[in-house]
């Protein structure tokens, strides 16, 4: 039980040491929120996003940060034929993006910190009986970040997913960041 007491102090002395954590440096996040697909062959209802973050934050307001993300929607796909006929089933669209961001943190004095930033990567998109495809995607980034202790910070996101397709995803996300 003192192992469990004296680990658990040491936690929260490294969460709150100033001198350990500087507003510089290098963070991981973890995100997770409500998805939409827009989409010309896909009539969806709304999805789910999970994501992983690692960054490095700068002086100068800026962050380059890397981001692994999967998105699934459930809807239903619309396929025509030769003729012109439509079938209409239900699928599931699944997307799975490697991101990288550069994110400007714009300097205000608040509590909250906005900010908002573009990435670049690559999209892979599967919707069920119909295609598989991995294409170059960009991404717009809004969000805000409360401090809640030196090392952990709450994040609220809105994503704008293109694609060189006609599928597009806007995401809001809410994570957890742990700054290192």
């Amino acid at each position: 039980m003192k192992k469990y007491i004296s680990i658990f102090s040491l936690f929260l002395f490294m969460m709150s040491s100033k001198d350990l954590c500087a507003d510089n440096g290098y963070y991981f996040g973890l995100f997770g929120g409500a998805d939409w697909l827009q989409s010309s062959n896909f009539e969806r209802d709304i999805g789910y996003t999970t994501a992983l973050t690692f960054g490095k934050k700068f002086d100068n307001h800026f962050r380059l940060e890397a981001e692994l993300a999967y998105r699934l929607n459930n809807g239903y796909c619309v396929r025509y034929n030769y003729w012109g006929d439509a079938n209409i089933f239900r699928a599931k669209a699944r997307t799975f993006t490697a991101m990288g961001h550069v994110i400007y943190d714009i300097p205000l004095d608040l509590c909250i910190k906005p900010y908002f930033g573009v990435g670049v990567g690559v999209a892979c998109m599967k919707i069920e009986h119909v295609k598989l495809e991995t294409a170059f995607a960009w991404d717009m980034v809004l969000g805000a970040i409360y401090p809640l202790t030196d090392r952990f910070d709450l994040d609220i996101q809105y994503k704008k997913l293109h694609t060189r397709s006609s599928a597009n995803n806007n995401s809001i996300l809410l994570g957890l960041k742990y700054k290192f």
